[in-house]
């Protein structure tokens, strides 16, 4: 949905309360549909988050490995053109429950995020 001003596209995203805790007020969000290509000196670099993302497209995200505190519902979080090479190291250990079941106890908590433009302040 295009924003309120027109300078952003908001994507509400729903969580399962089950993977809830994993969302914490400084994770990060990105695209992570499509092919990312550049051109360097010595070759090409190419990636992809997985197949199935090449075809649907969709939002990946990562908590630091000292996660702050939990998100609360409606939180407002930017969603990245793509992902920080320091996300996708950082391991936090965060328990969940109920991963397994099919359906999950509770209300799924929701998130809106705004896309961000390279280069754009935050």
């Amino acid at each position: 949905m295009l924003g309120a001003d027109s300078t952003v596209v908001e994507i509400h995203a729903l969580i399962e309360p089950a993977f809830a805790p994993l969302v914490r007020t400084d994770s990060q969000f990105w695209n992570a549909g499509g092919i990312y290509v550049s051109l360097k000196f010595f070759g090409i670099d190419v990636s992809a988050e997985n197949f199935k993302s090449l075809f649907i497209g969709g939002i990946a995200f990562a908590t630091p490995s000292s996660p702050g505190i939990l998100a609360s519902n409606h939180s407002i979080f930017p969603l990245n053109e793509k992902a920080d090479d320091k996300w996708l190291k950082w391991s936090p250990v965060i328990e969940i429950t109920n991963a397994g079941t099919a359906a999950p106890q509770g209300s799924p908590s929701s998130l809106l995020l705004k896309s961000v433009s390279p280069g754009s302040k935050q």
